[in-house]
Formats: structure tokens, sequence, C-alpha cells
């Protein structure tokens, strides 16, 4: 079978610890895991893999590639075709050149490759994703989008920039889960090139655009997603003066 011949190369990979196809909703399609891990445990990571990739994408166009860090283990990620991921778990000391390759050249093969109907044994752990490789491209704000953020000064108060990414992240987080609001927040702080100690007010409307037309219109609805990241703004002393 076309599948666990690729998990089985991808196995091969010193450093490498097991490796699993899933869909894009978070079901386990294939595997190749060592036998000590629980296959409930199994389905936990693809589902939290495939939440936290439709969070990516919900602010990121044509997302190729995710890293995260799962406990002590390195879980590299490549979309498989429009319907499929295909991750690895690894050994924080793998050579990542090499396995990223190798999952870019399996990730090809099996984007051709019938949809797998039962699973195989394995299992893989996991407890929060922590980063997401690619280089972010920054675009120039956008202010047809609503949001009041402060345009007159131009470096703000990080503690008062905090605590509204932690605000938004827990807003976010109660649609989407905690994990994913974390990382679509960090993606666009990220992307948008926000300094976290002396953020500067261009990024951080950058920033906010992405956060409002992509990821808070759609949980909460554009009015009031623009309401309340208003009254957010203006509680933490970040809104335009005299709106």
């Amino acid at each position: 079978m076309m599948v666990q011949e690729q998990l089985a190369q991808l196995n091969k990979i010193s450093g490498v610890l097991g490796a699993c196809l899933c869909s894009r909703d978070g079901k386990v399609l294939a595997c190749n895991m060592p036998e000590i891990y629980e296959p409930e445990t199994l389905e936990l990571a693809a589902r939290l893999i495939a939440e936290a990739f439709m969070g990516i994408e919900s602010i990121r166009e044509d997302v190729s590639e995710m890293d995260f860090i799962y406990q002590d283990y390195l879980c590299i990620v490549r979309p498989v075709g429009d319907a499929r991921l295909l991750y690895v778990i690894c050994e924080p000391e793998v050579k990542t050149p090499i396995v990223k390759l190798s999952l870019n050249v399996a990730a090809k093969k099996l984007a051709f490759v019938p949809m797998p109907e039962t699973v195989d044994e394995g299992s893989a752990g996991g407890t929060s994703a922590q980063q997401v490789s690619g280089a972010p491209t920054r675009k120039p704000p956008d202010d047809s989008l609503g949001h009041q953020a402060l345009t007159d000064s131009e470096t703000l108060d990080p503690a008062a920039v905090t605590t509204v990414m932690k605000a938004i992240q827990d807003q976010l987080g109660q649609s989407m889960g905690e994990s994913v609001g974390k990382i679509i927040v960090d993606t666009a702080l990220d992307a948008s090139g926000v300094n976290r100690e002396a953020p500067g007010r261009t990024e951080l409307r950058i920033a906010l655009n992405e956060l409002l037309n992509k990821a808070l219109a759609n949980v909460m609805g554009k009015p009031e997603a623009v309401r309340w990241l208003n009254e957010l703004l203006e509680r933490h002393g970040l809104a335009r003066k005299g709106q």
C-alpha cells in the first residue's frame, strides 16, 4: 500500500519516532507509530493538528508548513492535497532539513493516492502548538475594516498590547479551542512584525486587521466584532483619540 510505504520510509529517518496521515477534520487515516502510544492519544493529536491547521488557514492563505512542539517532541506537518495532513513526531535533536525534504516528497506522492478507508495501528501524544514555520508576508494596513486602534503614537505600551491580545486569544478560544486561539493570535503578530517588547502602531494595526477580518468576524459576526474590539482598545488605552 502506497500510504504505508511512505510512512515507513519517513520512520527510517534518524530521530523520527512515527508518522501519521489524517483528514482535514481530524480523523486518523493511517499511521506508523510505536505500539506504546494509545489510539485515543493518536486521535486527540490528529484532531488538535487539524484544528490548528484550520485556524491558521483562516488568517493566512496557502499554508504549506507547520511545526509544533508536543511536550518534549517536535511535530512537523504538511498538507496533502486539499483533504489530508501528513505529520511526523520527532526527537528534538532530529535533523529537520532532512525530515522536511522527505515530508515534501511524501506529501506530493500521497496527494494522488485515494483516501485510506482503514486506520493502521499507532498513536501520538501532545499538548500545545508553539510554532508555525514559513516566512510571513507583511501587508499594508487596511483602515476600511472599522477598528479604532491608536494611530498617534509610534511605540505603544507593551503591557496594554499583551492584555488586548490575550483577550482576543480568549475570545477566539471560546469557539475554536484555547490552543487554536493562541496560534491564530501569535501568527498574526509574527506575520505583522510586531515587536512584543516595543510594539509599533503600524505593525499592531496590521495584526488587528488580520485578526478582525479573518478571525473575530468569523466567530462573532463583523458588526459585533468591530464593537467588541473597539471597546477593548479603548479600555486599555489603545484607541484613537476623540473616538
